[in-house]
């Protein structure tokens, strides 16, 4: 049973790592082996919404923007074509998540799996540096992105490290790619949410309901340092922790 200490110090972590390119998912897996929490798939989840719903109010306006422009079915428009590009993204996540899924909830119990996440987030980091080039996203960079974040649903792989990382490998402009991998994660936590659904009891509601707050404060902190570093090309600067913590984690796996 998920206790409320615990839902703090996860959602605490949760808000810290989120948005941080250090992967929110491998930090949360690695606390559950030394501190030994049983995390339900479906607090997992919770804590992804409620970091999510701080990208909601960082893109407030292009989200009111997207969904005018699809009501209106104005596709034709920057925005309707915006939305088009998060929904052709998001099939290739959804497609890579639920065929993936037995191995993605075995990996959070494999702290050499773990670690190798990290330091495979630490090369996508090392590659883009000094990467940007004046594109936005079209349906190539959608689809190749998108595939990108189903397989940082592996815990250690960080989701907008190697989605930002991916776009400016792929010649976007870093805060137009920082933009589109932000948006894109909000389809991918609500369709995880829906996912886990079932596995939601009783009592674990008001912890989860305190993670989720804990997890929403923070988050806002750690959303605005990351587009802090997109926007002065310092991304990169994360790899020298995520190689640091990824051999923890397969050092931990000879102890634990």
């Amino acid at each position: 049973m998920l206790g409320l200490i615990e839902a703090i110090i996860l959602g605490l972590i949760q808000g810290i790592t989120e948005w941080l390119p250090v992967s929110s998912s491998g930090h949360l897996a690695i606390m559950q082996k030394v501190l030994g929490i049983d995390r339900p798939l479906f607090f997992d989840a919770l804590l992804h919404v409620a970091t999510t719903m701080v990208v909601g109010l960082q893109y407030r306006k292009d989200l009111a923007a997207i969904l005018r422009a699809v009501a209106r079915l104005d596709l034709d428009s920057a925005e309707g074509r915006l939305g088009i590009l998060v929904l052709a993204g998001t099939i290739p996540t959804a497609v890579l998540g639920l065929l993936l899924r037995s191995f993605f909830e075995f990996s959070f119990a494999n702290l050499p799996i773990i670690g190798a996440g990290f330091l495979f987030s630490a090369f996508l980091l090392r590659a883009s540096k000094d990467k940007s080039g004046i594109a936005r996203p079209d349906l190539r960079h959608a689809l190749l992105i998108g595939t990108m974040q189903g397989i940082a649903v592996t815990p250690g792989v960080s989701r907008s490290g190697t989605t930002i990382s991916t776009g400016l490998l792929l010649g976007v402009d870093r805060m137009e790619a920082a933009r589109y991998s932000l948006l894109l994660l909000i389809p991918a936590s609500l369709g995880a949410l829906v996912l886990e659904a079932t596995q939601v009891t009783v009592t674990s509601v008001v912890p989860s309901i305190v993670g989720m707050i804990v997890a929403a404060m923070v988050g806002y902190a750690s959303l605005k340092l990351l587009l802090r570093a997109v926007r002065t090309g310092r991304l990169h600067s994360f790899m020298y922790y995520c190689m640091g913590i990824g051999v923890l984690a397969i050092l931990l796996s000879f102890t634990l």
